[in-house]
């Protein structure tokens, strides 16, 4: 249910980014969700697929790891060797969401019908700048956690039952959730805005 009403209100917040209006309206920014939403659930569920399948491929990369390595002395070629393995993991992760934010953004700001064309038009983007293409997601995600982090250190433990514990952990857990969703919609604003930079570049090119 959260995906499902978070997909109709990103549809909303993308075109909001993408044309800004004089002034904030609810049923616009609705009309637009509901504009977007199968469009956007389309994409969220080839993103799911792709996240299944980089589940599916770790499932067995650490077997075989485990397998290639049973023979070996070494803990600390062991060692590398598994965090080799969570870091292409990651990576592919970071990646096929990095490729399918773009391609959100394509589908609202160049109002695309098809949303196969525009994750290619999204792949075109980041393969031809990848490092300027990754970077809001990378400063982004690092905010988000430290955000994560700092949770964690200030949040009270189990053992804490008293009712300003309780309540202090009730806060403590919402304003992490705010941050995050702020954090999120900050990372999309950036990818929105840098897409529209190359966009007027190559349209002022053409």
């Amino acid at each position: 249910l959260f995906a499902l009403l978070w997909t109709l209100m990103l549809g909303g917040v993308l075109d909001r980014f993408a044309r800004p209006p004089v002034r904030l309206q609810l049923g616009a920014f609705l009309r637009a969700g509901a504009e977007y939403f199968f469009r956007l659930l389309r994409l969220a569920l080839m993103a799911g697929a792709l996240y299944a399948v980089i589940y599916l491929l770790g499932r067995r990369l650490f077997p075989w790891i485990e397998h290639a390595t049973r023979d070996v002395t070494s803990e600390r070629e062991i060692l590398l060797l598994n965090l080799a393995g969570a870091a292409a993991v990651v990576l592919l992760l970071a990646l096929v969401s990095l490729l399918f934010d773009y391609a959100k953004i394509v589908t609202v700001l160049e109002q695309r019908r098809s949303v196969a064309l525009a994750f290619l038009q999204a792949l075109r983007f980041v393969a031809a700048q990848p490092l300027r293409a990754a970077a809001p997601y990378v400063v982004f995600s690092l905010l988000s956690v430290a955000a994560v982090a700092a949770y964690v250190l200030i949040a009270p433990g189990p053992g804490q039952a008293s009712a300003w514990g309780i309540g202090l952990a009730f806060l403590a857990g919402q304003g992490i959730l705010i941050v995050r969703l702020v954090l999120r919609l900050g990372r999309l604003a950036s990818e929105m805005e840098l897409y529209q930079g190359h966009h007027r570049r190559s349209s002022r090119g053409l």
